[in-house]
């Protein structure tokens, strides 16, 4: 802690119930003044994304937060992952799961942060969340996804496009894998559509000053 010990002393004391009380209050008067967007019909766009960090070397860190198991015995630190749920229009964090480096991002989006979305909801995720598994989970909570296509899971050909809706724009069949995900239960799974329909789509972006991108996006 960089601020003086006093701080970091007195903050150390505040119960965890009453944080993480305040967290939630925060964010509901952060959306409650967050103005009203025109765009995409007015629909709550939220965002998720996931971080990690190394935590301070203690029993406790190492039991709740194991560090590689790879590693020699007592080498390394324990290792916090987090993944966030944000609002788009007011900036404010959601909510949050936590787990540790054995985690996945998106095993943790699954498990812990779809009680915090709601119908009519628009989600935006990177390259993790571009995948099968992702967008019948949440069509079944009636939310919309906007992710990145995993290119390392699914090469988009616009030629075997099932419907084109424009230039490097057109709707695809998404088949449901052979092998069930472990990261929703065995019965969810089974519940699960045996294939869907997503759109995907080229974007370009550009900025001056910035280099030029292309996106695929579903």
């Amino acid at each position: 802690c960089a601020l003086p010990i006093s701080y970091c002393q007195a903050r150390a004391k505040l119960p965890l119930p009453l944080l993480e009380e305040a967290f939630a209050a925060s964010a509901q008067s952060a959306e409650r003044c967050a103005p009203l967007d025109s765009l995409l019909q007015g629909r709550k766009l939220k965002v998720v994304d996931g971080s990690g960090t190394h935590l301070p070397d203690t029993r406790a860190n190492r039991a709740a937060f194991p560090p590689n198991k790879r590693q020699h015995p007592g080498s390394g630190f324990p290792f916090l992952r987090v993944v966030a749920l944000f609002s788009a229009a007011s900036g404010a964090l959601l909510a949050k799961v936590t787990g540790g480096l054995g985690s996945a991002e998106l095993s943790l989006f699954l498990s812990g942060l779809r009680p915090a979305l709601r119908p009519g909801d628009i989600l935006r995720g990177d390259r993790p969340y571009g995948v099968y598994i992702v967008a019948p989970v949440l069509q079944r909570l009636g939310v919309d996804l906007i992710a990145r296509v995993s290119i390392r899971n699914r090469k988009v050909d616009f030629r075997q496009a099932s419907k084109r809706l424009g230039q490097r724009d057109a709707l695809f069949k998404w088949a449901k894998p052979k092998t069930p995900s472990p990261m929703i239960s065995l019965l969810e799974w089974l519940g699960l559509p045996s294939q869907i329909t997503v759109r995907e789509l080229d974007v370009r972006l550009t900025k001056a000053g910035f280099r030029t991108r292309q996106l695929t996006l579903v």
